[in-house]
């Protein structure tokens, strides 16, 4: 299933699968992202499956917007789960 990421109101939402075959380009779009925001808020509802390298995707972009600088929030359904895997507490 492809992956595509919308905007509405300054939040972020993935629609779909983040695995191999579309965590590369995910985690381009998102240091694109992070490159012209101050803040960036990803929701993860309407995602349908994640594997380790979605997460790792994630877990990179994560680490990239601490370094930038930016507020960077990962929220849905799943965002908690997501989040005790890189070991920082949940902000949102």
């Amino acid at each position: 299933m492809a992956l595509k990421i919308k905007e509405n109101n300054g939040v972020f939402f993935a629609e779909g699968s983040i695995n191999a075959s579309t965590s590369f380009n995910f985690l381009n779009h998102l240091n694109h992202l992070i490159q012209n925001q101050q803040k960036l808020t990803l929701n993860l509802d309407s995602v349908k499956k994640i594997d380790n390298n979605g997460v790792f995707a994630l877990y990179k972009a994560y680490k990239n917007a601490i370094v930038k600088n930016v507020d960077f929030k990962i929220i849905g359904k799943r965002s908690s789960s997501i989040l005790k895997q890189f070991n920082v507490p949940n902000k949102s």
